[in-house]
């Protein structure tokens, strides 16, 4: 448990039976080791007296530990049934083992409910057939680089550098059901949530709706305000009494300022949270012995951080108020309005990119003896176009996710149009020197496109394995394709160094053995691309044409990239693929690989809409998967 993180598990019983603000943080770090080494405490509002106090206060709250010496997650002492922050109330649970699925459990799949079901789900949520095959109730705690968003959407901090966080965390589709919470991330949470809190100095009084600092009633109000935007739920009484006991003890030992430094020792407490950490779900009572219908807070907290990478905002958490999030109409209304905000749709567009690998532009270096012309400033334009690509598509034109791939209609600078071997054609540019222009023959959509083909290229040659895995994988959600085995890496390593052509090396993978049975699922992907060099720039001669028969459920024979293009998007396999790729981000789990609750359900929502992301988004979230968790017994 110490570089790798916690497990799922640990998040839970952690969640589960600790209370207070900072206590749970600062006992979240690795177990403690035989040195019994303490971690470097963060600095504190008030370099010292604040800190002592929050520590003072977090001694006397809770007992146990995080874990055993060896690592291993145990079960918080304590009465059943404490209150603990974010999992009070009548679903909470109490004593016993969690009721989430273990470190490695996978849920099994979904049998479709029928139509005339009126919890087949919609707002209302699934039906009992689906609870078997449920993501299990969890503590689901926001990334890093969500968390600074968090702070940004709560107090206005925007002083954090993104360029710091741990790699992997930025919007990817694929960063999923990942334990990140290490002893050093929990130590950045610290320095951020007091950075933030500090922030505040000056205009503390505004924020909290307290003109006089000193009034604890007025504080109590505004700090409770705060807790509910950051918890997505009304304080519990309790949780207030000690916050406003942590207050009143800041205020002997802080500076006479009015009462500032003390309300930001408070601040500092809720920002540091695990209810702020960490979204719940096992708010409420379980229907049953096998299923909880989420919330409509715990549903607004889902939709907000899927949406918004944040805490849900004003008008998302005015409809889980009044109720009216967990009806088809307001549930349906803030997908809307939110889908609208420019904040949205930019991180939605990020994530597209992301996840259809167009930034990889800037983390695959080519060799300059060979590639001059890949510079910092032509990767630059290769991702310019692809940003612009998709923001056309899903935004300007509200086109099909579908254009993503099939679009004849790029964005191109002078050095890109040299590239692609096009002429720019007349009309304005941009402020960046970018034109609308059709593609030439050959091209379609971001599969084409520069920043795609050569991230998925080696410094000095194409890779017909790395652009087949992600047509396979990526665009398609087929299978997962094992690994080689230990006995032939050394074979492997030599096919990376070897002199011979991308289009060699398949033939011999094609041709040997045990080789041709893992290769023949993608290598063939990969070939139909091999008119395109290692920065995505057309070459001769032109790829043989390739014969998917085998490849179910494709078929055919592809001779040019826009023949493999319509063969993705047929009978909207590259929509649902998306579609299933989107959910397991919304999720926060890898669904796919887990077969959750019934993909087809799914895919017939989609194509009951009409094709945008738009569409995908709303069957999304009226998904059974959405609305409820699977309940399983101690």
């Amino acid at each position: 448990m110490h570089a790798q993180g916690l497990s799922r598990t640990t998040h839970y019983r952690l969640f589960r039976a600790r209370r207070g603000f900072p206590t749970a943080l600062l006992l979240l770090t690795p177990a403690r080791t035989a040195k019994r080494q303490p971690m470097r405490p963060p600095r504190a509002i008030a370099r010292g007296a604040g800190l002592a106090v929050a520590l003072a206060w977090a001694a006397g709250c809770g007992g146990g530990s995080l874990g055993g010496d060896d690592g291993s997650p145990t079960t918080m002492d304590g009465p059943p049934g404490v209150m603990v922050p974010g999992v009070s109330g009548p679903g909470a649970p109490t004593g016993g083992q969690p009721p989430v699925a273990g470190d490695g459990e996978q849920p099994g799949g979904l049998p479709s409910s029928g139509a005339d079901d009126p919890m087949a789900g919609g707002a209302s949520g699934p039906s009992r057939s689906c609870a078997r095959s449920l993501p299990a109730a969890r503590a689901v705690p926001f990334n890093p680089r969500q968390y600074r968003q968090v702070l940004a959407d709560l107090v206005g901090y925007e002083g954090a550098d993104q360029g710091d966080l741990p790699p992997g965390l930025e919007s990817d589709l694929d960063v999923l059901d990942r334990a990140w919470v290490t002893a050093s991330v929990l130590d950045r949470v610290m320095r951020e949530a007091e950075a933030a809190a500090e922030s505040l100095r000056g205009r503390t009084a505004d924020v909290l709706g307290c003109a006089n600092l000193a009034d604890t009633a007025c504080l109590r109000t505004g700090l409770s305000g705060l807790m509910q935007r950051a918890y997505v739920r009304a304080p519990e009484p309790a949780e207030l009494d000690a916050l406003m006991e942590l207050h009143a003890q800041a205020l002997g030992v802080l500076p006479a300022d009015g009462g500032e430094s003390a309300a930001l020792v408070a601040v500092q407490a809720i920002l540091a949270a695990p209810s702020t950490l960490y979204r719940p779900e096992f708010l409420t009572p379980a229907q049953g012995d096998d299923m909880r219908v989420l919330s409509a807070h715990e549903r607004a907290a889902g939709i907000a951080a899927f949406l918004l990478d944040s805490v849900p905002d004003d008008e998302l958490l005015a409809a889980a108020q009044d109720g009216s999030l967990m009806t088809d109409a307001g549930l349906s209304a803030q997908v809307d309005r939110l889908l609208a905000l420019p904040r949205v749709r930019r991180h939605l567009t990020g994530l597209v990119l992301n996840g259809y690998r167009a930034t990889r532009v800037f983390e695959s270096p080519k060799d300059e003896a060979l590639f001059p012309e890949f510079t910092a400033s032509m990767q630059a334009s290769m991702f310019a176009e692809s940003q612009r690509f998709v923001e056309d598509v899903l935004w300007t034109r509200g086109a099909p996710v579908s254009e993503l791939l099939v679009g004849g209609q790029t964005f191109v600078d002078e050095a890109l149009a040299d590239l692609y071997g096009i002429t720019l054609p007349p009309g304005m540019a941009d402020a960046e020197g970018f034109l609308a222009s059709d593609l030439p023959d050959g091209r379609a959509g971001l599969l084409t496109q520069a920043s795609v083909l050569s991230g998925l290229s080696r410094t000095d040659k194409t890779s017909v394995v790395a652009r087949g895995l992600f047509v396979r994988r990526d665009l398609l959600c087929l299978p997962k394709v094992p690994a080689p085995p230990e006995d032939i890496q050394a074979q492997v390593a030599e096919q990376l160094t070897a002199e011979a052509t991308e289009t060699e090396l398949a033939m011999y993978r094609a041709q040997t053995q045990p080789c041709s049975g893992c290769h023949s699922q993608f290598d063939r992907f990969g070939l139909a691309l091999e008119g395109f060099d290692p920065i995505g720039r057309t070459r001769l001669p032109a790829p043989e044409p390739i014969d998917l028969e085998g490849l179910r459920p494709l078929m055919g024979i592809v001779e040019r990239p826009e023949d493999l293009v319509e063969v993705l998007v047929e009978d909207d396999r590259f929509t649902h693929c998306m579609a299933e790729r989107l959910m397991d981000y919304a999720l926060s789990t890898a669904a796919a690989g887990n077969a959750f609750c019934d993909t087809d359900a799914l895919h017939a929502a989609v194509a009951a809409g009409d094709g945008t992301l738009g569409a995908v988004i709303h069957a999304i979230v009226s998904h059974p998967a959405f609305a409820a968790r699977k309940e399983e017994q101690p």
